[in-house]
């Protein structure tokens, strides 16, 4: 399960909302929670609808500060209260019984004000009885090895946050990376219940660098296990191989070579072929993103200076540009004319290609005898016998 957490500082930007856009689909976040979007909640909602999420809670700014949204998917999820400030919503199962909370925090900026983050999030906490998760900008630090740069915060600030804490009981569930969440500190993070860890024992925290907005997105991973490990990737062909002429050699050459294996055998090998060469030829635009927001994140995490603001400017031109390639990426593989490639809705084409993908599954074969067979080996044996038959005569 994953949650991607956000302070955007705005979505009015068109290139500001492509970043989450790109991440829901690539990460397939099952909730989202962005803050100050200084944007109206039917605008919001808009993106929502974007990003793949059908429900959820969009709130509207104050003029040109505040906003959060709250989005889900695949979870049975019900609102229990929300403000300017925060979400509270509960995690049922199939009967509507809550199993766990999250809480999505916007805490107030203003050092006068910091107080009524604490009440809310106490006051949330004394009215519950099942595992919960505070994630967001709580706008406080927890200490000074949080902090990089700016004013000193008062010790008296960070004592009654930490105060707040250990009443609820809390405690910082830390992070990955090699910077701060925001350019000035941690301000960003997840708090958790001990019970809530009980019940997802494996959670990983992970910063993403930053990139339109002066805080960085954080993706929250969890779940009984590490889930994130796979066996293996599957080979899809994509439509857009066919433009290269060399796309036929590589098929061709493959197919030659495997002239005296299975006929499944073969196919492997052609896959195998148009995997290696699609990789060396034309690359990976989703490897070459992350690559170059790796890189960013590598830049940012330094003191900054003429030359070091320079790259990242650079590097975040790069990143704009690989995510308009991947467009036009996206464009080929749904095979839809309806919209013109260049139109700004790559989440439609990904959209119309990933209910392709959906559909483009074989759960077992009935083999001559008609007999089910859905183990791997024996549908391979089933396509072997039914293609060595079909081109023997």
């Amino acid at each position: 399960m994953k949650t991607l957490i956000w302070n955007c500082y705005g979505l009015g930007n068109p290139l500001t909302v492509k970043a989450p856009q790109d991440w829901c689909w690539i990460d397939r976040s099952n909730i989202v929670f962005v803050m100050e979007t200084k944007i109206d909640s039917r605008r919001l909602e808009l993106i929502r609808n974007k990003c793949g999420f059908a429900n959820g809670v969009c709130v509207s700014s104050n003029g040109r500060t505040g906003g959060l949204g709250l989005w889900w998917r695949d979870l049975n999820m019900v609102v229990a209260s929300f403000s300017a400030h925060h979400i509270d919503t509960n995690v049922c199962d199939e009967t509507g019984s809550p199993i766990w909370k999250f809480i999505g925090v916007y805490g107030w900026p203003e050092t006068a004000n910091k107080h009524r983050t604490w009440d809310l999030m106490c006051g949330i906490h004394a009215g519950c009885t099942i595992p919960m998760i505070f994630g967001g900008d709580f706008n406080e630090i927890l200490g000074l090895h949080e902090k990089s740069g700016g004013q000193l915060r008062g010790k008296r600030q960070m004592d009654a946050f930490r105060d707040a804490l250990d009443e609820c009981g809390l405690r910082d569930l830390g992070f990955k990376g090699n910077i701060f969440t925001w350019e000035r500190g941690l301000s960003m993070d997840a708090l958790v219940l001990d019970g809530w860890c009980s019940l997802f024992p494996y959670s990983e925290l992970i910063n993403f660098p930053i990139c339109h907005s002066d805080h960085a997105a954080v993706l929250l991973k969890f779940g009984q296990k590490n889930e994130c490990n796979r066996k293996g990737k599957l080979f899809r062909f994509e439509a857009l191989w066919l433009l290269n002429e060399e796309c036929n050699k590589v098929v061709s050459n493959a197919w030659v070579c495997g002239v005296t294996k299975p006929i499944h055998k073969r196919i492997t090998r052609v896959g195998e072929g148009l995997s290696s060469w699609a990789g060396h030829k034309l690359g990976n635009i989703k490897k070459r993103i992350k690559k170059a927001e790796k890189k960013l994140q590598e830049a940012q995490g330094g003191w900054f200076d003429a030359s070091r603001l320079a790259l990242c400017i650079n590097i975040k031109k790069e990143i704009d540009e690989l995510r308009r390639l991947e467009e036009s990426y996206w464009h080929t593989r749904a095979r839809s004319n309806e919209l013109r490639d260049g139109d700004k809705n790559t989440e439609y084409f990904h959209h119309k290609a990933s209910q392709r993908r959906a559909k483009n599954f074989i759960s077992g074969l009935y083999d001559d005898s008609g007999v089910w067979r859905k183990s791997v080996d024996d549908m391979d044996g089933v396509i072997s016998d039914y293609f060595g038959s079909f081109f023997k005569h």
